[in-house]
């Protein structure tokens, strides 16, 4: 009995660590927030199909970062995450790409990804400050949201 008790302690610990993602609270305002046809890009994949009930549409990453020797391209040469298999966004480039063919999306990634030099793409985090809107919707911030719509940009009128 008392083996059993340690794990039990340590999840316990977990759960109440202050600086862990919120991921529950970003994914609630998702769920709110989002349409079914919006692009959903996440730094960990397995949250999106435990909070949100469906599949994120991209990862956020560098591919260079770890696990490259197990990822694939797909046909049209884009990296494939190697644990859930999505499209991986990669680049500043990989994000706008994504805008021009999606007019909604969102980008759900966690603090100490977001912040780190190692594990987010090179000129991302500046990209998404100067581009989407941030939601503060994780009071610990622990998890960042930021979203874009296109279809909200005002439109000009015709002049004839």
């Amino acid at each position: 009995v008392g083996a059993g008790m340690v794990p039990i302690a340590q999840a316990l610990a977990l759960r109440d660590d202050p600086d862990r993602p919120r991921w529950r609270q970003a994914y609630g305002f998702l769920a709110q927030a989002a349409t079914p046809d919006d692009v959903v890009v996440v730094s960990v994949p397995l949250a999106a199909a435990y909070y949100l009930g469906r599949s994120a549409t991209h990862v956020v990453g560098a591919s260079w970062f770890d696990f490259q020797e197990k990822m694939t391209r797909n046909a049209d040469g884009v990296w494939l995450d190697w644990y859930s298999g999505l499209p991986l966004m990669d680049s500043v480039e990989a994000l706008r790409r994504l805008q021009v063919a999606h007019a909604r999306g969102w980008v759900l990634i966690d603090a100490a990804r977001f912040h780190s030099t190692r594990l987010l793409p090179e000129g991302l985090q500046d990209y998404l400050w100067s581009c989407c809107q941030e939601y503060a919707v994780v009071p610990n911030g622990s998890v960042i949201v930021f979203g874009w719509d296109t279809t909200r940009l005002p439109t000009t009128a015709s002049v004839d």
